[in-house]
């Protein structure tokens, strides 16, 4: 084992030196210490360089797979409070709470995935996660319509995926959007909006005819 970690340090020290190591060393490092002392060994190989999301991240990782997710979120909130729209361990917080049955912490962290990010896939997790809750997906509009012009497209998709083409035409009306988008609604909007009656023909006002005025008499000829 200590031949290996000799190797391995041979090569990380021709490769730069740098901290992380490029990623095939680091993961060869990574097994030699699960090799010596397992997940633990693991995450304190990778907490004595852990500086950003991606090291947090994989700390967290580690943790979960030997199912200790309760260790796991604590390094994935060390990680949120320098990268709170990280959506890596957005998802990992994700997935530990919904683990441990805890809606209210999921419905939490899809809030803050989908104010930091809006997507359309954050807003449909939120309303899924939010079920018969009617609260969050209120709150989401509102937010979307207190930040239309930035942009209006997604605005524009939930409520054509939601049939309501009144409010989704009055956006395309008023701001810039995709211009696919825009032909998709104009497309709802007029097969949803009807169209006046056109007048019937037997409705239509008889024209009247002025008499023709009488061709003018050609004087007679004095010959």
């Amino acid at each position: 084992m200590n031949r290996y970690d000799e190797l391995l340090e041979r090569e990380i020290a021709a490769s730069g030196g740098k901290e992380p190591p490029p990623y095939p060393l680091r993961e060869l490092r990574e097994d030699l210490a699960c090799a010596r002392g397992g997940p633990d060994a693991v995450v304190d190989l990778l907490a004595r360089t852990a500086t950003g999301s991606w090291d947090f991240a994989r700390i967290a990782d580690v943790l979960i797979k030997d199912g200790r997710d309760d260790d796991a979120l604590v390094w994935i909130t060390k990680g949120l409070s320098g990268d709170t729209a990280n959506s890596r361990l957005l998802s990992l917080a994700l997935d530990c709470h919904r683990s441990a049955g805890r809606h209210a912490d999921a419905m939490e962290v899809l809030w803050t995935r989908f104010t930091t990010a809006p997507t359309m896939q954050a807003y449909l997790d939120l309303t899924e996660e939010a079920g018969q809750d009617v609260t969050r997906r209120a709150r989401a509009m509102e937010l979307l319509r207190a930040q239309v012009a930035n942009p209006a497209d997604l605005l524009a998709k939930i409520l054509l995926r939601q049939d309501d083409v009144p409010v989704a035409w009055d956006i395309v009306q008023n701001h810039r959007v995709d211009h696919d988008l825009r032909m998709r609604v104009v497309e709802a909007h007029a097969r949803t909006t009807p169209r006046p009656p056109s007048p019937s023909i037997r409705n239509w006002p008889t024209p009247r005819c002025s008499a023709r005025a009488a061709p003018a008499t050609r004087p007679p000829s004095d010959t």
